[in-house]
C-alpha cells in the first residue's frame, strides 16, 4: 500500500508540472503577440507620418518652384518691353502684367490687380501700374486633385544701380509672396514665403 501511494504522488507532481509548463507557454505566446501588435502599430504610425511629411514637403517645393517661375516670367517680359520709348529714366514703361500676360489655359493662371507691399531698399514703384502690385492665381494638379493657389507679385525698379549714369542701367525687381501651404492666405500673412528676382536692362 505504501508503494502505491508513492507512485500516486509522483504521478500527481508530473501532471502539475506539465500543466504549469503549458500555462507558461500560453502566457508567453499572448505577451509575444501583444508586443508584435505594438511594434506593427508603431511602424504603421511612423510610415503614415513619413508619407504625410513627404507629401507636404513636395507640395511646398512645388509652390516654391512655381513662385520662381512666375518671377522669371514677369522679369523677362518686363525686360523685353522696357526699352520701348524708355528714354526718360523716370519712366519704367507701361508694363502691365494684366494686359500683357492676361490669362489662358496654356499658363493655367490669371492675373489681376493686387495689393502693393514691401520691396527692396532703394527701389521704387513710382509710375508703375497699380503701384506694382498684382495677384496671380494658378491652378496645378497633384495626387489629391486640382490645387488653386494665389501668388502676390510686387514690381519695383532702380535707376543707375551702379551709380554710373553713363551706363544707363535700370534694375528690375519682382518679389513673389505665397502661402506656406498654398491656398490664398493673403499677401501679408506672417507665414508667407517670398522669392525675389532681379534683372537689369540698359536704357536707350
Amino acid at each position: 500500500m505504501h508503494v502505491v501511494l508513492l507512485y500516486t504522488q509522483r504521478s500527481s507532481k508530473g501532471r502539475n508540472k506539465k500543466m504549469t509548463s503549458r500555462s507558461n507557454r500560453s502566457a508567453l505566446t499572448i505577451i509575444e503577440a501583444m508586443i508584435a501588435v505594438f511594434i506593427f502599430g508603431f511602424v504603421c504610425i511612423g510610415a503614415t507620418l513619413f508619407l504625410f511629411n513627404a507629401v507636404r514637403e513636395t507640395r511646398r517645393a512645388t509652390l516654391h518652384d512655381n513662385a520662381a517661375r512666375l518671377a522669371l516670367l514677369l522679369c523677362d517680359t518686363w525686360r523685353a518691353l522696357a526699352p520701348k520709348g524708355a528714354t526718360d529714366p523716370n519712366d519704367p514703361n507701361t508694363f502691365n502684367p494684366v494686359t500683357t500676360l492676361g490669362s489662358g489655359s496654356n499658363l493655367n493662371m490669371s492675373i489681376a490687380n493686387g495689393s502693393a507691399f514691401t520691396y527692396p531698399t532703394g527701389f521704387s514703384t513710382g509710375y508703375l501700374v497699380n503701384g506694382g502690385g498684382f495677384k496671380i492665381t494658378m491652378t496645378t494638379r497633384d495626387l489629391s486633385g486640382n490645387k488653386t493657389d494665389a501668388y502676390y507679385a510686387q514690381l519695383s525698379y532702380m535707376n543707375n544701380p551702379t551709380g554710373d549714369t553713363a551706363l544707363k542701367l535700370r534694375a528690375l525687381n519682382v518679389t513673389i509672396r505665397w502661402g506656406l501651404n498654398g491656398g490664398d492666405p493673403g499677401y501679408n500673412t506672417a507665414t508667407n514665403k517670398s522669392f525675389l528676382f532681379t534683372t537689369y536692362i540698359q536704357l536707350k
